[in-house]
């Protein structure tokens, strides 16, 4: 067990035949969550930590000290089965313990051809190494318990060991090399020091046949021959959520025609114009519009006579938690009236901060565990009607007192603690079936360093520029396949951001795909050479 990489005998050929599924084993201390994030990158595949996939439960046991029983994890190792079953044609590298035969059987169940890589170190250099962290769940102390825990691979399962004395670097080549093997297909070992280490996102398709979108083939064929059929300019248009201040017919025909909108969000009045308002639009656009709408507390908040249920606040701080899921019920049921078709709620920031003002009443509550209850509450009763919703604001406000609409704010929390607390809010509403994801200017130093190790204070950015987070964490870890949108362009959380890049003009031009780009007045949209350039109007915004 203690040489380097040795393929078990295994059956390769069922291996090479699907993708690749890998999972990263191992007792606590031994580098999988590192050693399995930089062989994703080397494979440009995603990687998820499977202590992520963790209940709330397991966690909270798990950071007392107290070991996981049997009953704990069996639901957990099914999680983790399906993680890899549901795993798109460039696999999954997955890091998961995986101590014993029983628990990686139960993982093969749900998927079958998974490769286990186990990092084997001796006891002196995972205690060394264990002593040396922090924030983790597995104190140093149950070392003990896992290494008499731990059953070495059989000969009989796919996988292979990797000794994690060596430098990472080495780890990282041996554990690709051993892939290979056993795969039966060659792994991009030749540069694996440079690409383990790299520093572009790896990109995800959408799969519009699965959740949030399941789309039978029809429909899919619909979104397909839709986009072939649009010009440049209307394929650039269906990027943008219009902000509209204005009611008039001119103003939507200028809208309408001029840039091609995905969408629109109003200002709201009263119900019967706001209505007349969305009928007009929708009568005189070729592709059906998202039209999006606030309705933080029931049917207030989407128009002026809409009915308050109550704040965020409100309905977390009541023992009763079906009041978020009428508020969401008679959100559903006006905004659907008045023709809105998208939800910007619920809101899923956690209120850890006293001093943040923006989430005040906005959040449900100051813990995780309220929070993902009555969103999932609200949803429910939302869902009730033809309404689909974007929760907010990734990667969670709460933690930092200063306001995104007036200056870049931050979620300072290390990877370890915001993987439980704001990850496990977006993890459990991603799974309950959120469509939308809407992302805050807002900056979060440790988890971009988790990806880019060795980011400069300077180079930190809000979530909306930052492709770490929206690809590396919100679609590979979270594994997040419905629609990602940002928060308002004209908010100086952005804009601030964007200033202090611009002279890396083509850093800055790359890093502007994922931000909102508002059409110049009175024109199309300024696209030339397939690149739109950028005239900020703050008359005007996205939402």
């Amino acid at each position: 067990m203690t040489g380097s990489s040795v393929a078990a005998t295994g059956d390769p050929s069922a291996a090479a035949e699907e993708p690749r599924r890998i999972v990263v084993m191992g007792v606590s201390g031994c580098g999988k969550t590192t050693i399995g994030d930089l062989v994703a990158r080397a494979l440009g595949v995603p990687f998820i930590d499977g202590d992520s996939l963790h209940p709330v439960e397991n966690v909270a046991k798990m950071a007392a000290g107290t070991p996981l029983t049997d009953e704990d994890r069996w639901p957990w190792l099914a999680t983790v089965g399906t993680e890899l079953a549901k795993a798109g044609d460039g696999g999954l590298v997955l890091a998961c313990s995986a101590l014993r035969r029983s628990y990686r059987d139960a993982i093969r169940e749900k998927a079958p051809t998974t490769v286990f890589l186990h990092l084997h170190g001796s006891k002196e250099v995972l205690r060394e190494r264990t002593e040396g962290r922090s924030g983790h769940f597995m104190p140093p102390a149950l070392l003990d318990s896992q290494l008499a825990t731990l059953e070495a691979l059989d000969a009989d399962e796919l996988g292979f060991v990797v000794d994690i004395a060596a430098p990472v670097s080495e780890v990282v080549a041996e554990a690709l090399a051993g892939i290979a093997a056993v795969a039966g297909s060659r792994a991009p070992v030749g540069n694996s020091a440079a690409r383990a280490g790299g520093t572009q996102a790896r990109q995800f398709d959408v799969d519009l046949q699965s959740a949030p979108f399941n789309l039978d083939h029809d429909a899919v064929a619909w979104v397909d021959s839709t986009i072939r059929g649009m010009s440049l300019e209307e394929k650039i248009g269906q990027l943008f959520i219009n902000h509209n201040d204005d009611y008039s017919p001119e103003y939507l025909d200028g809208v309408l025609e001029n840039y091609h909108v995905g969408g629109m969000r109003y200002r709201p009045g009263p119900s019967a114009a706001v209505q007349e308002h969305i009928r007009y639009a929708q009568s005189n656009t070729r592709i059906p519009l998202l039209v999006a709408s606030n309705p933080e507390m029931g049917g207030a908040g989407s128009c002026d006579d809409g009915t308050f249920v109550s704040t965020h606040l409100q309905a977390g701080s009541h023992p009763d938690k079906s009041i978020a899921r009428k508020m969401g019920q008679v959100a559903g049921v006006e905004t659907a009236a008045l023709g809105c078709n998208w939800a910007f709620a619920p809101i899923v920031d956690i209120h850890y901060n006293w001093r943040n003002t923006v989430i005040s009443t906005r959040a449900f509550g100051n813990t995780p565990e309220i929070v993902v209850e009555r969103a999932k509450e609200y949803f429910d009763g939302i869902s009730e009607s033809p309404t689909a919703c974007a929760i907010k604001h990734f990667p969670g406000d709460g933690v930092d007192e200063r306001d995104q609409h007036v200056v870049t704010s931050y979620n300072t929390l290390g990877y370890t603690e915001w993987n439980s607390s704001y990850g496990q809010v977006y993890r459990e509403m991603i799974g309950h079936g959120i469509q939308s994801v809407m992302v805050g200017h807002i900056g979060a130093p440790e988890l971009t360093r988790h990806f880019r190790p060795g980011t400069q204070d300077r180079d930190i950015l809000p979530a909306t520029l930052a492709p770490e987070l929206l690809q590396d964490l919100l679609r590979g870890e979270l594994g997040f396949n419905g629609l990602i949108l940002t928060d308002a362009s004209q908010m100086v959380g952005l804009t601030q951001a964007e200033e202090a890049q611009r002279p890396r003009s083509s850093h800055h031009r790359r890093r502007l795909r994922h931000v909102p780009v508002l059409p110049q007045p009175g024109g199309g949209l300024p696209v030339h050479d397939g690149r739109i350039q950028i005239r900020r109007d703050l008359r005007s915004a996205p939402a």
